[in-house]
């Protein structure tokens, strides 16, 4: 409803698109469509666009400080349960950053997304880290299984990391 709403309004009514985007965008991005950053700076999205962008490099720390700094905002809109679900996507792209990083290969070493958290200040340990794995697997976010004898991700050789799509203005 929200996206018949955004695209049937009025192109001149900035203030209605302005609010139908406060709501649009964050349950888009839960959906995992990406909003061009055009679309967010002309309707002056700034708490949004941080939040994408941190949802994009995979950046909890970022992600986090968005969320924190905007936190009563979101409270009064009653964003904050979506907001809070996007810290698995978050780690979805932060885990595929990391794929990419070792050329793609398909045998990961669970120490290097435990390494990867502790990094961006995530107070975590291994079998925590074992968890956020296993939830995107069963999530769909990532493709592959974990191999808890060698201590390993193995994703498949095929799109591993299921494509986001573009949440187009």
């Amino acid at each position: 409803c929200l996206s018949y709403a955004f695209y049937n309004c009025h192109p001149d009514s900035f203030k209605n698109m302005h609010q139908i985007l406060s709501y649009l965008v964050p349950l888009k991005l839960l959906l995992g469509y990406m909003p061009q950053q055009e679309l967010l700076e002309k309707y002056e999205l700034d708490d949004l666009s941080m939040i994408s962008s941190a949802v994009c490099q995979g950046d909890l720390r970022i992600l986090r400080l968005a969320i924190d700094e905007n936190e009563q905002k979101f409270l009064t809109m009653g964003l904050m349960p979506v907001l809070e679900k996007l810290t698995a996507l978050t780690h979805r792209n932060l885990f595929k950053r990391i794929y990419i990083m070792h050329n793609s290969q398909h045998q990961l070493n669970l120490n290097m997304f435990l390494e990867a958290l502790k990094f961006l200040d995530c107070d975590i340990d291994y079998d925590e880290t074992e968890c956020i794995v296993a939830s995107l697997i069963a999530k769909g976010y990532i493709k592959g299984y974990i191999s808890h004898q060698h201590s390993v991700l193995v994703v498949s050789k095929q799109n591993p990391f299921p494509s986001l799509k573009f949440l187009r203005s």
